[in-house]
Formats: structure tokens, C-alpha cells, sequence
């Protein structure tokens, strides 16, 4: 390839690995995490595992079974 190919596309590959660090930052591996996947793999192979994952679940208070203690006075 031309060397002015790699000078082009290492940029875009670079900043398009931080968009699936920003898409995966509220992740359980988080922005770091999901960035090194990418650059390691590929952003495309990510955003897919990203996309199919789904959310991570929030804990909710609706789920607790017993209610918030109340403080001692």
C-alpha cells in the first residue's frame, strides 16, 4: 500500500476505535476497556458486540424487597 493510505486511514481507525470507547463507556469494561478490544479486534467487530449486548441494567429500588431503613434518632 502507499504510505499516504496509512497516513489517512491510521487516524480514522484510531478515531473511530474512541467513538466504540464512548458508545461502551456506561459498560461493565468501560471506555478504556472497549477501546483496547477495538484497536486489538476492530471498531466494526465492536460496535456490533456493543449493539447486540444491549444495556446495562440499572439497579432499580423497586426491586428491593425490603424497605429503605429509616435513620435512628
Amino acid at each position: 500500500m502507499s504510505a499516504w493510505l496509512h497516513i489517512i486511514t491510521n487516524p480514522i481507525y484510531f478515531v473511530v476505535c474512541l467513538i466504540v470507547g464512548f458508545v461502551g463507556r456506561k459498560r461493565r469494561t468501560g471506555f478504556f476497556g472497549w477501546f483496547i478490544f477495538s484497536v486489538l479486534l476492530t471498531p466494526l467487530l465492536m460496535l456490533f458486540v456493543l449493539d447486540v449486548g444491549g444495556e446495562k441494567k440499572k439497579p432499580r429500588l423497586e426491586d428491593d424487597d425490603e424497605p429503605l431503613a429509616k435513620p435512628a434518632r
